[in-house]
């Protein structure tokens, strides 16, 4: 439903719109961060003993990041070693292998009698007390030999093996390259010598070895752990682990502190969503309330609901584990359907299930629930007319839980008939609360805003309305023609999706004013005409227009409110008593126009600009007799024209195409209402 108010009410006063701006940011942060929704929650510590045994409250999927950081470090320990190849260790190798071997031969050369201890610490190589002494002992032409079999053992190490120096070279390596022409003790120096002066060629890159450790770890998916309602997370005296806690985080039963990243991100999205809030609203909503009222006035039904929820579930305990699919989200949603627009509606449905969803532990379930039962309930209620129709929505908004809730939990795996009736029973009391928290608040936020809700229309309607019940004795020809208008114009703003109930109870109360001169009024003349007696074209043009100022005076002080009142001081617009001005015109009498002319205003709204062409035609139509579809049809393209070439219009908003569609309801309504019968015969005596 649009809304009814357009004035001023106590949240004029509110702030400008940088200060309510920050009022707002701050209040949906405050929601986010210390809603009372959340369930209990443990004081749990990591490696602590639980007291307790913890259940979930609700089935989600969990992308635990325990369980992936733990795949990730198993994908990364399977990771190979990068190692780079160094083309310049055969030079390298060459010059120490000569160097060292001129060390040698100076040694063995010298007259040092401690050669074996020199040898042993050539180029501080640390040859083995042995190998120096069989050095030592060499012949020139035995130990040419072994230093050309090392030369080209180290030669075919270097062309052949991939030598890693984080790692030390295998004897087995070595070996593979000695000679079986050679003598078991040469063979063993050349070993030694190979093994000391061997450079490794292949170096280790932990640059590229880091990288493909987190290519590794990059390609491992999510791990993602279904946990259920009413699974056993932590059982009493259980030593909690990380990912005990990961879980219990996820269900929202674990406590955070205030500057936790997870806070901190709530706050980042909370504040995004009340600067878009803020921006909507300035956008489409700045014709007739400044922003910040706008907002402020859907964030209070918000938390005030929040509030309200959160308090039943302190007293009732034992629906905390299935608290999230009962709390009556759509309640919200469509009092702002209701009290302000529905486009204000939808985009807050889709704002606050977002909001909803994620510190509800970034539930997609709810989230869906949330969203699809608020948009279901501001769709129906464009076709609320009464009070029972409040408790067929409460059905679609149980019908459209229920079956979202069961589809994830059929995609969870979690079907049984156990989860069937808690989710048929969880629906249930959804539907049935929002629909109770709508019709027990309505009237209250309605006098909060200032707004004529639909509650205070249906009530207006009813004929036993002392205004009404006095209109229908004093006037019952007025009161006749106030419940044709209204069928004619409630028709027409239906069929431009118009607000249909406003247009039928302001119809009925339009021209009440009548009530205090009702004989002056032809519709309720039954032998003459007094206005036959009075003569005076200008008198009886005051009386005809004074029904409105009447009708103003008696809605005031009957406490109507102004949206019906625009009715009544608008249906007339500034037109002309045309017929009491052609009557003054015709005696030739000076003539002041303002005296017969309406004083206004023109009709403010599509509803109101309805009213007067409805207005217009049926007292029109009374006047025609045998009113064939041609003569309604003229009748009723006679009438609007009129009106939009005098600039009765100007004001309503009406496109052209909207008057087009309230042409030809007007013909098919009149249609209806002047049906011919059948002549019955005469009853034979």
């Amino acid at each position: 439903m649009e809304e009814l108010n357009k004035k001023n009410s106590f949240f004029s006063n509110m702030p400008g719109f940088i200060a309510g701006a920050f009022i707002l940011i701050l209040l949906i942060n405050a929601l986010a961060l210390f809603s009372i929704l959340i369930p209990s929650k443990s004081k749990l510590e990591l490696d602590s003993v639980s007291d307790k045994t913890i259940k979930s409250p609700r089935t989600i999927y969990l992308k635990s990041q325990v369980k992936t950081k733990e795949a990730q470090e198993k994908a990364a320990s399977k990771v190979e070693k990068v190692y780079r190849f160094d083309p310049s260790v055969s030079v390298q190798q060459k010059s120490k292998a000569d160097e060292a071997f001129k060390g040698i031969d100076k040694v063995r050369g010298g007259d040092a009698t401690n050669k074996e201890e020199l040898i042993a610490n050539v180029l501080s190589l640390n040859f083995s007390q042995d190998i120096s002494n069989y050095i030592t002992s060499l012949s020139l032409e035995d130990w040419q030999k072994v230093k050309s079999e090392t030369s080209n053992l180290l030669n075919k190490l270097q062309d052949n093996e991939k030598i890693k120096n984080d790692e030390k070279i295998s004897d087995e390596l070595i070996e593979k390259y000695l000679s079986d022409s050679l003598s078991s003790k040469d063979n063993l120096a050349i070993k030694e010598l190979a093994s000391v002066l061997v450079i490794p060629n292949y170096i280790f890159s932990k640059e590229d070895t880091d990288i493909k450790i987190e290519q590794a770890k990059a390609e491992v998916e999510p791990v993602s752990l279904l946990i259920t309602q009413d699974e056993v997370i932590v059982r009493s005296g259980k030593v909690i682990d990380k990912l005990d806690l990961e879980k219990l985080e996820a269900v929202g039963l674990k406590k955070t502190d205030f500057f936790d990243l997870r806070n901190i991100g709530k706050i980042i999205i909370s504040t995004l969503i009340a600067l878009i809030v803020i921006f909507y609203f300035r956008s489409y909503y700045n014709i007739y309330n400044r922003v910040t009222v706008t907002s402020l006035k859907a964030l209070s039904i918000f938390i005030t609901f929040i509030f309200l929820t959160g308090l039943s579930f302190q007293i009732l305990t034992p629906l905390k584990p299935i608290m999230y699919y009962i709390i009556p989200v759509a309640a919200p949603i469509l009092l702002i359907s209701v009290l302000i627009s529905s486009e204000v509606a939808i985009f807050s449905a889709i704002i606050f299930s977002i909001f909803l969803g994620i510190i509800s532990s970034n539930s997609l379930e709810l989230l869906a629930i949330y969203l699809v039962t608020s948009l279901v309930g501001i769709y129906a209620l464009r076709y609320v007319n009464k009070i029972g129709d409040f408790f067929r929505i409460g059905i679609y908004l149980a019908f459209f839980h229920f079956v979202v809730a069961f589809a994830f939990h059929l995609i969870a795996g979690s079907f049984s008939i156990r989860t069937v009736s808690v989710l048929l029973g969880a629906a249930s009391i959804y539907g049935l609360g929002a629909i109770v928290l709508i019709i027990g608040t309505l009237l209250f936020w309605g006098n909060i805003f200032k707004v004529t809700t639909l509650l205070e229309l249906l009530e207006l309607e009813n004929p036993n309305q002392s205004l009404l019940k006095d209109l229908s004795l004093r006037a019952p020809g007025t009161y006749h023609h106030s419940i044709l208008v209204s069928n004619l114009a409630e028709r027409a703003a239906s069929d431009i999706k118009a607000n249909s109930l406003l247009v039928r109870v302001g119809a009925i109360y339009h021209d009440i004013g009548k009530t205090f001169n009702p004989a002056y009024f032809i519709e309720n003349q039954k032998r003459y005409n007094l206005h036959e007696k009075l003569q005076d074209p200008e008198k009886s043009a005051e009386i005809i227009k004074s029904h409105v100022s009447d009708g103003i005076k008696l809605a005031k002080q009957n406490k109507l409110p102004q949206e019906i009142i625009n009715f009544i001081e608008s249906h007339h617009g500034n037109s002309e008593v045309f017929y009491f001005l052609s009557q003054a015109k015709e005696k030739n009498i000076e003539i002041d126009l303002s005296k017969f002319h309406y004083s206004g205003p023109l009709p403010g709204s599509k509803e109101t600009a309805i009213l007067m062409l409805a207005d217009a035609i049926e007292a029109k139509a009374r006047s025609l007799d045998d009113l064939t579809y041609d003569k309604i049809k003229e009748l009723v393209f006679q009438v609007v024209d009129s009106k939009l070439k005098s600039g009765q219009l100007s004001l309503s908003e009406l496109s052209l195409k909207e008057i087009d569609i309230i042409k030809n309801s007007f013909i098919n309504t009149l249609r209806t209402m002047h049906h011919k019968r059948i002549k019955y015969p005469d009853e034979k005596k």
